[in-house]
């Protein structure tokens, strides 16, 4: 089945969008946890690699969303 753009963009799944972003602020939520002005508040191993885990998950999620918005 082929399918233009426009009907694309027409029938672009919203629910999945907003779960998607929805999940992205979960996570950085999660992150900013370990900030303040910016900075990383690690105190602990374990604090440093909650941090990683979830800068990956945002890193993967927002590459997810940027290729859902361009339609691929």
């Amino acid at each position: 089945m082929n399918m233009n753009v426009s009907e694309f963009e027409r029938n672009k799944p919203t629910l999945t969008y907003q779960a998607l972003q929805s999940t992205i602020r979960k996570y950085q939520s999660l992150l900013e946890k370990y900030q303040h002005d910016g900075k990383e508040l690690i105190m602990e191993g374990t604090d440093a690699k909650a941090a990683n885990i979830y800068r990956d998950y945002l890193m993967e999620l927002q590459n997810i969303q940027s290729l859902f918005l361009s339609g691929r």
